[in-house]
């Protein structure tokens, strides 16, 4: 009975020391890495892993401004930039590819006709110079003029002239020889047994392979056609616009062409050709700008931007990235002098080269953030519990474009 007894005053002993643990409901637990993240208690982030660190969250806090660690600066990739007037111009950006110039293409013709003995240039891309053997060629016809030739030229050597001009004649036959595509060095080098053999054909033009329209053994007529080549000295680049975009552009409009594989090298042209009907389906409208290419590193293919200034003008801007879109505002993240973040409501102009100009709520001085607007705007909502169009003192502080700030005014 006394061990019964003892039991029971002990558990009561026990359970009158326990004493109930409430949680704080306001304590979270969140990555500096991963702000949506809140757990109730601490461990590992379940996306990047990271230790969680304990943070206060007190919905409808009036506090508008947020700091961060140095670790969360570093992590969260944050960068500032002052504000300052830039020239910015209203102009228009087509997307466009890289082709061929039409006014660089060649074809190597057969002069003769005859049989393809043998190609020397096979593949399309392969790199051919003025003076490359391109094909051999077996023609009947071409050896009896060879022949006509060898026996003229032989009779001008050993007769005197006569009634017959043998001179004349050597002349006429050589004459048809380069016609037919023979070159002079040939023709000096011809003895007897060149009637009997096929006959060389060289090109007159450097460049590259860009099609090769026969095979060897085929049977060509005069002016058919052997290979296409291009030099690529200069190339188009060719873009489609719309109807409503033509106003700014005209044959000999200026413009900036980037290649895309060369994003750092923009290159000046002007419009050298602009289709007079639109596609009769997409009612879209072809426009061409030439490019120099004397060193070969563009190629067709490539997609390029052919940029269209109309004017320029001085104003506020700053990178596209710095500006949060939200609904019914656009808003930007301002540090103070302090090291504290908050968010400004801004008014945005005219969009160009990955800048966008504000015309109101900033003004030169300004310190914006130009990388990590998404973590400051989560971190702000998960320690505010709020909406960005809850935040407090989204007012405009300064109209950007005041002649007082304007430099040399």
């Amino acid at each position: 009975m006394k061990n019964l007894i003892y039991i029971f005053l002990l558990l009561t002993f026990l359970l009158s020391c326990k004493q109930e643990v409430k949680e704080d409901p306001n304590v979270f637990y969140t990555c500096s890495m991963d702000p949506q993240v809140m757990e109730k208690k601490p461990g590992k982030c379940p996306i990047c892993g990271m230790q969680l660190t304990k943070t206060i969250v007190t919905p409808g806090s009036s506090n508008k401004s947020i700091k961060l660690s140095e670790t969360q600066l570093q992590l969260a990739n944050i960068k500032t930039s002052e504000v300052e007037y830039s020239l910015i111009g209203e102009g228009l950006s087509l997307r466009g590819t890289v082709v061929p110039n039409e006014k660089n293409s060649a074809v190597i013709t057969s002069r003769i006709a005859g049989r393809v003995d043998k190609l020397y240039f096979k593949n399309e891309g392969e790199k051919i110079k003025k003076g490359d053997r391109v094909y051999d060629i077996y023609s009947e016809e071409l050896q009896e003029a060879i022949r006509q030739y060898l026996l003229v030229s032989a009779k001008a050597n050993q007769l005197e002239e006569g009634n017959v001009n043998y001179q004349q004649m050597l002349v006429a036959t050589k004459h048809k020889l380069i016609i037919w595509g023979v070159t002079e060095n040939q023709i000096s080098n011809f003895k007897e047994s060149s009637a009997n053999a096929v006959v060389p054909y060289y090109s007159p033009e450097d460049g590259v392979v860009t099609k090769v329209l026969i095979e060897e053994g085929d049977y060509v007529e005069i002016g058919s056609p052997v290979v296409n080549v291009d030099n690529y000295s200069t190339l188009w680049v060719e873009a489609e616009a719309y109807p409503s975009d033509m106003n700014d552009i005209t044959i000999g409009t200026k413009v900036k062409v980037v290649v895309e594989a060369f994003p750092n090298e923009e290159l000046e042209g002007e419009v050298g050709f602009q289709n007079p009907e639109l596609n009769p389906q997409s009612k879209i409208d072809l426009v061409k700008v030439e490019i120099p290419n004397k060193e070969g590193k563009y190629k067709p293919g490539m997609r390029a931007t052919i940029n269209v200034i109309s004017k320029q003008k001085k104003a506020i801007t700053v990178p596209e990235e710095a500006v949060l879109y939200q609904p019914g505002m656009n808003v930007v993240w301002t540090e103070d002098t302090s090291g504290a973040f908050a968010p400004r409501m801004v008014e945005t102009g005219i969009k160009s080269k990955g800048r966008l100009e504000v015309t109101s709520g900033l003004a030169t001085g300004d310190v914006v953030v130009i990388s990590g607007v998404y973590l400051l705007n989560s971190e702000y909502q998960l320690r505010n519990g709020s909406a960005m169009e809850a935040m407090p003192g989204m007012e405009h502080n300064h109209k950007a474009g005041d002649m007082k700030d304007m430099p040399g005014m």
